[in-house]
């Protein structure tokens, strides 16, 4: 009898033994899961800390392509016809103290005399008429005189140095005699030309 209960003692203290171990693998186990959560979550952290850059990246790429793309000569008609319009306001508004004002600048870009070509200006003009004649004028005014206008504006930036064109009273100057001598070109039917406006003035 008392080897048989020790044989009992012996199977109960094994099976206590089996289930202690049982015990610690499934804790095993369950740390081993548990640290890999963090994994995880750590990728997707990752993944979505790259994927934010990715994105900032584009966004940026697109803003500097669009800074720095050349413009369309339909956004430079865009613009110098808002700068038009500003002059225009400033000056009394589009039909106010002198009149209408041209929608479409005249432009002239050549080199600047003295340079060697290593020197250019760029210039811009409007021009206020009667607003009585009415947009037809503006009209028939750019399709028959811009040219002649153009011609008498290169002939004046092409007879100043770098060093006049750079004065403060330079723009003045060339805006008077302008209008002066366009409005010398004018029929005495079609009337004259109220005023001139530099809306563009560039040199580099």
């Amino acid at each position: 009898m008392p080897d048989e209960q020790k044989k009992s003692d012996d199977r109960e203290k094994g099976a206590r033994e089996k289930d202690r171990d049982k015990e610690k693998d499934k804790g095993a186990q369950s740390a081993a899961g548990g640290e890999a959560k963090p994994a995880g979550s750590n990728r997707t952290m990752f993944f979505g800390l790259i994927g934010g850059v990715i994105v900032l990246n584009v966004i940026m790429a697109v803003v500097l392509i669009n800074i720095t793309r050349p413009k369309s000569p339909e956004e430079k008609a865009g613009k110098h016809g808002a700068d038009t319009a500003k002059v225009a306001e400033k000056e009394g508004g589009a039909e106010g103290e002198f009149g209408a004002v041209t929608e479409k600048p005249l432009e002239v870009t050549l080199n600047i005399a003295g340079t060697d070509g290593q020197r250019y200006i760029k210039v811009a003009m409007a021009f206020a008429y009667p607003a009585a004649n009415g947009k037809k004028f503006a009209e028939e005014l750019e399709k028959q005189f811009y040219p002649a206008y153009k011609n008498i504006l290169i002939d004046i930036l092409s007879q100043m140095p770098l060093e006049e064109l750079m004065k403060p009273d330079a723009k003045e100057k060339i805006r008077k005699e302008v209008l002066r001598r366009a409005n010398d070109l004018m029929p005495k039917k079609l009337g004259q030309l109220n005023e001139a406006f530099i809306v563009d003035y560039l040199i580099q």
